[in-house]
């Protein structure tokens, strides 16, 4: 099942669905029979803004297939709430995994959407507790919110924030003890992971540094650090999804890929 995005000023591209999975992921479906390279992450890798993803990049620089899951605003809980997706990335040779921010995490103080996980469902009581004067019901997205609550106090965004990182590392933890395969991290950030700041309002990704990422059972990292820009909400132009994907594509010819699949140009 594949539908057409676009406008006018805009590349065309698919959404797809795979078998088993409701999550909308770059199209359009490709045959995962063989050896291939699975790609995860949000709107950054998605790229519907661009014709060419880093997937593409990836599978041009290295001769193996590369398939692009990757869904808009999906974090950790977009995949670990579709089984149907997550059998299929499983029979992936090597995993590339966009790192999220922690805002699209599942936590203890309020629900996301089970796919678009920029989208609040729900907050806990003890959340309404904490911020009685902030009115949730005109804040259905997380980013908005959080930056509502950080504005009106600082000291409590503290106790937010902590929630944030704690469910950010369990489910990334999560999703890579899920995959059946090398798991790589991709940094696509708007500043160095060392650069961490407790600011929901900071660059992205946002409240995930290095100390965060060294806790992560990754078989590697490949960081590409872009400047931040006005235009599609800062998202990865087509320099640095190219520089992404070659640098993706260095690393697993050099690691995951058998002599006989490796490209050496």
């Amino acid at each position: 099942m594949s539908e057409s995005v676009g406008g006018a000023s805009a590349p065309m591209w698919e959404t797809c669905a795979y078998p088993g999975s409701r999550l909308k992921c770059r199209g359009p479906v490709r045959q995962l029979d063989g050896d291939f390279i699975a790609v995860m992450g949000g709107a950054e890798t998605l790229s519907a803004h661009l014709s060419r993803d880093v997937a593409q990049v990836i599978e041009a620089t290295t001769g193996v297939s590369c398939v692009n899951f990757s869904a808009a605003h999906a974090g950790p809980a977009a995949y670990l709430s579709d089984p149907g997706l997550l059998m299929q990335i499983a029979r992936a040779r090597a995993v590339v995994l966009s790192i999220p921010g922690a805002h699209l995490a599942r936590n203890a103080l309020f629900q996301v959407h089970s796919r678009r996980n920029d989208r609040v469902i729900g907050q806990s009581s003890s959340l309404r507790a904490l911020y009685p004067e902030v009115d949730f019901i005109s804040h259905p997205f997380v980013r908005h919110m959080l930056i509502e609550m950080e504005r009106v106090s600082k000291t409590r965004f503290a106790v937010v924030r902590d929630a944030l990182r704690k469910g950010w590392c369990a489910g990334m933890a999560d999703l890579i003890a899920a995959a059946d395969a090398p798991v790589y991290g991709l940094w696509l950030g708007q500043r160095d992971p060392e650069e961490l700041t407790d600011s929901i309002e900071a660059a992205d990704p946002p409240l995930v540094g290095r100390d965060m990422l060294n806790a992560l059972n990754l078989s590697g990292l490949v960081e590409v650090t872009r400047k931040p820009c006005e235009e599609d909400h800062a998202l990865p132009q087509a320099d640095v999804i190219k520089q992404a994907g070659r640098a993706v594509a260095r690393m697993l010819n050099d690691e995951t890929m058998p002599k006989s699949l490796r490209r050496t140009a």
